[in-house]
């Protein structure tokens, strides 16, 4: 049995961190390791960690009137 949702979560978001700084052989590292730990396919696995490690965008109000 693998790993639940949030524990999924939680392991990306901390190789994220890790990911975004790395050299580019550390990437494959770290990329290998979540594929292992995942089983998600390699592509998918990179675009996860591409965007656990950036703030995210589009919260708050859109269109710009005020919320009372």
């Amino acid at each position: 049995m693998g790993l639940t949702m949030k524990e999924t979560q939680a392991v990306t978001k901390q190789l994220a961190l890790e990911y975004k700084q790395a050299t580019k052989k550390e990437k494959g590292k770290i990329l290998d390791s979540v594929i292992q730990l995942t089983q998600y396919n390699r592509s998918y696995a990179a675009w996860v960690l591409r965007q656990r490690a950036s703030p995210r965008a589009g919260t708050g109000n859109q269109r710009g009137v005020r919320i009372i």
